[in-house]
């Protein structure tokens, strides 16, 4: 016994040491393999014909031209307003829709909320427009964003409704726990009155709290024992749902059923993403990193793969959440397993990221509110950053598939780089997507008013 406690004991001083390298562990210094790289990209990258609706598709032909083999395809958000990504995303998508099939698009919006954002483009009765409380603002705010919405509900009208939209981040995202919680509520009282009632009771104390900036209430204003008891709460009516899924069915619908399920389970990670956030903030070891909104991103896509038949995804979600390895990130974000990560063991072969660096230009900073945004510069990159190899290749929009690349060349590509989104930066090895877009100049998404 007391050699295997002394085995146990040096493995766990093995592992916790690892942990320390790999935090310690920092982007390279150098650009090993930098020119190799540019000499075989500048022969093999794909130059964009345009960010909006093109004559021609030849270039998407070529960055796309095994999109049958893929059930997912994720396209990498530089940052959150720029008005040349939000064209062009909206290009590739109506190329993707219409040359191979594509049925579904999710983005990083809340789950339960998106249910308007669904309804809005499958043009259901009633359905009202979800700028407000349906989509996040990150795409929502500016004219590039809501045109895709608007394209994808035009389409359905002349192709029975075939296009579906879903949020796939946590449920209440930052702010409001009250309305998609309302939502689960309100499809408990069809199927099951006295548990809804009983259920609702439960919850109120909490949905007054956090109807608005949730986040910052749970840590705030949440005791302990507070937080134990929602948590308990959450989980037991996860449960529920299992438990009577073929009784709720038989009262209401699988569609509805599985909505609210699933809504439910949003509401349940977000739980679990804000407990991670409040110990990463108090002071809980670094290495316990901001991975529960990253599990919750890839549960909820794969929970659209299995809740759709056929279904076909683009998925757009920034940077971070594309990268398909952990890194130690700064600050908040610890050891970060990125929901990328998570889907590619999930999918393998049949997921494919295209990721996206930008060169320079302008962008909204402080962009939440409407108040205090504002235009800015976009910071310079870091010397050892992507975008320096990337505009080595070419000062005009391009693509390179990076997956294609001969092997005295990839030393650059293994390497681990600074990566700048939005205006902080990231660690990243680019083999971690399949290809990547490089805007050589951006500038801000259109406001809407």
């Amino acid at each position: 016994m007391r050699t295997y406690i002394k085995l146990v004991s040096i493995v766990f001083v093995a592992l916790l040491s690892a942990c320390h390298e790999k935090k310690n562990t920092s982007p390279q210094d150098h650009l090993s393999g930098q020119s190799e790289f540019v000499e075989w990209a500048q022969q093999k990258k794909i130059t964009l014909n345009s960010f909006t609706e093109s004559e021609s598709n030849s270039d998407l032909e070529a960055i796309f031209q095994n999109a049958a083999n893929y059930k997912v395809i994720a396209l990498s958000e530089g940052f959150h307003n720029c008005k040349e990504m939000l064209q062009l995303h909206h290009r590739m998508i109506r190329y993707l829709v219409e040359e191979h099939g594509f049925n579904t698009v999710v983005t990083e919006s809340g789950l339960p909320e998106s249910r308007l954002a669904y309804n809005y483009i499958k043009n259901k009765p009633h359905a009202v427009a979800p700028w407000n409380n349906g989509i996040n603002k990150m795409y929502a705010a500016w004219q590039e964003g809501r045109t895709l919405i608007e394209w994808m509900r035009e389409y359905n009208r002349s192709h029975e409704n075939e296009l579906s939209y879903y949020g796939i981040d946590i449920g209440g995202f930052y702010h409001n726990w009250k309305t998609p919680l309302n939502n689960v509520l309100e499809y408990l009282e069809t199927v099951d009155a006295p548990y809804a009632t009983a259920q609702s009771e439960r919850l109120e104390p909490w949905l007054e709290i956090l109807s608005e900036n949730a986040r910052i209430k749970y840590i705030n204003e949440l005791s302990q024992a507070d937080r134990d008891e929602l948590a308990r709460i959450l989980v037991e009516m996860s449960n529920y749902f299992q438990i009577n899924k073929d009784q709720f069915i038989s009262k209401s619908s699988n569609q509805e059923y599985q909505w609210a399920k699933q809504s439910t389970m949003a509401m349940r990670m977000a739980e679990n993403y804000y407990r991670n956030y409040m110990g990463q903030r108090n002071g809980t070891p670094e290495y316990v990193g901001l991975n529960g909104r990253e599990i919750a991103m890839a549960e909820n896509v794969k929970w659209v793969l299995e809740h759709k038949k056929d279904a076909k995804v683009i998925l757009i979600d920034h940077v971070v959440h594309t990268k398909t390895e952990t890194q130690h990130q700064d600050g908040l974000y610890g050891f970060f397993t990125p929901a990328g990560e998570i889907l590619k063991q999930e999918l393998k072969d049949s997921l494919f990221i295209v990721g996206m660096t930008y060169g320079g230009g302008k962008f909204w900073n402080d962009w939440h509110t409407i108040d205090s945004r504002f235009i800015d510069t976009i910071p310079q990159s870091s010397p050892n950053g992507i975008e320096k190899t990337m505009a080595k290749i070419g000062t005009e929009p391009y693509y390179i598939h990076w997956k294609d690349n001969t092997n005295n060349s990839k030393t650059w590509m293994n390497s681990l780089l600074r990566m700048r989104e939005n205006n902080y930066f990231i660690n990243i090895k680019p083999i971690e997507w399949d290809g990547c877009v490089y805007l050589p100049d951006v500038s801000p998404g259109t406001p809407m008013r």
